[in-house]
């Protein structure tokens, strides 16, 4: 669902695929100080890093949804546990059986299939979905570390800071976009984040 709601906010509601990380940025304030005061969450730098890449990779998300149609977006999310995969192989030392690897090549030749437009063109939002897809897998190793050794609130509550101060830094080069924002999309973008 929040997909959809993301396609409608870069479509109709703002004019830069930025507009909705800072948007977040600020959101994930909240989000920080609830971690904080209500699960006494405890500040982790690893935690920070990760917030501050969430923000990197919205702005990669936003902009290939700004270019393409959110279902051919979405298509692109199935093959993040292929990347993920292989990181766990190198990294974890993990192996599935043969029927994961014959679904997971299933779900990338479907993934394929669907961002392709007619005539087999590769549309404008691949290179970014691409570079998403395999930044994401990294963050899910990274994710998956720093939860096992910090704690699922001391994590997300760090994170949330880091999404904020990546948010934050658009603003320097970017402060305009929020001139041309449609106040409609703040609840929208937050409602997004909120399901996402």
């Amino acid at each position: 669902i929040s997909n959809i709601i993301d396609k409608n906010v870069v479509s109709k509601r703002v004019r830069s695929p930025i507009t909705p990380i800072i948007i977040q940025g600020f959101g994930n304030i909240v989000y920080a100080s609830v971690a904080f005061l209500v699960f006494k969450a405890v500040f982790s730098w690893e935690g920070l890093v990760l917030g501050f890449a969430s923000a990197i990779l919205g702005l990669l998300y936003f902009k290939a949804l700004h270019l393409e149609e959110a279902s051919r977006v979405i298509a692109f999310y199935s093959i993040i546990p292929l990347f993920v995969a292989v990181l766990a192989y190198f990294f974890l030392g993990e192996t599935f059986g043969p029927e994961k690897y014959i679904g997971i090549i299933l779900v990338v030749l479907g993934s394929l299939m669907i961002s392709f437009k007619k005539k087999l063109m590769v549309t404008k939002a691949v290179p970014f979905l691409l570079v998403f897809v395999a930044l994401y897998s990294v963050y899910f190793i990274g994710l998956k570390y720093s939860v096992d050794a910090r704690g699922i609130a001391s994590i997300f509550a760090s994170a949330s800071i880091g999404g904020f101060l990546g948010g934050s830094l658009l603003l320097i080069p970017y402060r305009t976009v929020l001139h041309k924002l449609r106040p409609k999309a703040i609840p929208l973008v937050l409602t997004s984040q909120l399901f996402g």
